[in-house]
């Protein structure tokens, strides 16, 4: 699992794309990402799914006070 920055004052989201696509862990946790709003938080999803999804990179995220378990 790769724990990726979703957000970050000097990070674009397709910087964040390509990433996730040149590490290439199959399964992908936002972090850094407590900034967004909720639709915020929904454009990162999608672009992530949408772009990495086809390539086997699944993306998820954490609820605030939710425990990783993997």
């Amino acid at each position: 699992m790769l724990c990726a920055p979703a957000s970050a004052p000097w990070l674009k989201l397709s910087e964040a794309v390509d990433f996730v696509r040149e590490v290439g862990a199959p399964r992908n946790l936002a972090i850094h990402e407590a900034i967004y709003s909720e639709a915020g938080s929904g454009i990162v999803d999608g672009h992530m799914e949408r772009l990495n999804g086809p390539r086997g990179l699944a993306w998820s995220r954490l609820a605030a006070g939710e425990d990783l378990v993997l």
